[in-house]
Formats: structure tokens, C-alpha cells, sequence
């Protein structure tokens, strides 16, 4: 099965400090999906990397901190689409400012399937 979820809507973050999505916002997937991730960019000052990050159980996490492994991401630093690969997801997924641009404007599309 293949799916697509917008997982931000455009979004703006201008405090230079490193962030994530919140964990009630992560995206549940399901074990063992594959995909691809788009971050269009619409407006940055600096560059960053961003994370998609994936957890094998959401209710235990501490914080919504400590049970998050990176699976893919990509160095921003214009605007424009990047473009990456995921696998083996866990049970949700969220994206990350692993390093954090002075501003960003962006949205993150992903397509997801399963893993064959």
C-alpha cells in the first residue's frame, strides 16, 4: 500500500535554536515502512539541517526526547526541494531542526509504502 501525508504544513521558525515537532504530532506509519521525503523550502536565512526522525513506540518517550533515531535528512540552505530516502521506520515518524537556520520557512511532504 502507498500513501502520501503532508507532515508540516508551511511553517515558520525564526529562533535559530534547534527544534523538533512535537511528539502528538508525530505521524503514526506503522513497522517497516519506506519512503521518500520531500522539504520544500520557502524562505531561509542561513543553513540548516533537517531530520526525519523516527520512534518504535511514541508513548514511551521521555519528553519526547530520548526515543528518536534520525532516518534521513537533508542540508537546507536555499530555497527550493530537497529530496531523500526513509526506511526502516518505526512506529511514527516527525521531522527535526537537527541544526537550525537563523529563520526557515517550510513545509515536508512524504510518500510512504511498504517495505517489499
Amino acid at each position: 500500500m502507498r500513501w502520501t501525508h503532508e507532515l508540516q504544513a508551511p511553517f515558520s521558525f525564526g529562533t535559530g535554536v534547534q527544534s523538533a515537532q512535537f511528539v502528538q504530532d508525530a505521524l503514526t506509519v506503522g513497522n517497516g515502512k519506506t519512503g521518500v521525503v520531500f522539504v520544500d523550502v520557502y524562505a531561509i536565512s542561513g543553513t540548516g539541517v533537517l531530520e526525519i526522525q523516527t520512534c518504535s513506540d511514541v508513548k514511551t518517550t521521555v519528553s519526547g526526547l530520548s526515543s528518536w533515531i534520525g532516518v534521513g535528512s537533508a542540508t537546507v540552505g536555499a530555497i527550493g526541494t530537497y529530496r531523500f530516502a526513509i526506511s526502516e521506520l518505526g512506529d511514527a515518524i516527525r521531522w527535526a531542526l537537527t541544526t537550525a537556520p537563523t529563520s526557515i520557512t517550510f513545509g515536508v511532504r512524504v510518500y510512504l509504502s511498504d517495505k517489499t
